[in-house]
Parts: C-alpha cells; structure tokens; sequence
C-alpha cells in the first residue's frame, strides 16, 4: 500500500490481525456463522414443533396446517432481515 502524501510503501499493521486476516473479517465470520446457526436451528425446532404428536395437552397444527406454516415462515425470513 502507498501513502498518498508521500508517495512511500506503508507495511500493514500486522499486530492487529486475525490469522493473517484483518480483524474485521473476523466480526463477519462470527456475525455470519450466528446468522446461519439461529436460522437452521429455528428452522429445525419449527419443524419439530409441527411434526410434534398432537394429544389432549398439545392440539398442535392439523396436517394441511403444517405446510402452509413452515412455508409462510421461510418466505418472510428474507424480507424482514
């Protein structure tokens, strides 16, 4: 990299890096793999919780239900994030 004022090479500050990464890509991956970790879980317990038996204490969602549910779900995840 230059320095535009005078025209030398400026080295990286390499005391601030994450592996040999700058430290912002750390906050990314961190921030990226929390996203998918609370989206794939979310999705998994949703399914369990409609695939739960349905008894006396637990109505539950009926067969048709289910369906339609997951997928209203799934389609408003992109718009509201």
């Amino acid at each position: 990299m230059t320095d535009p004022t005078t025209g030398t090479l400026v080295s990286p500050d390499y005391s601030r890096s994450f592996f040999g990464h700058p430290r912002g890509l750390a906050t990314l991956f961190m921030t990226e793999l929390f996203e998918r970790f609370t989206y794939y879980g979310l999705r998994t317990m949703l399914v369990l919780f409609l695939a739960a038996s349905t008894t006396a204490q637990n109505p539950g969602y009926g067969v048709e239900t289910r369906p339609r549910v997951r997928c209203t779900r799934c389609s408003l995840v992109v718009p509201t994030s």
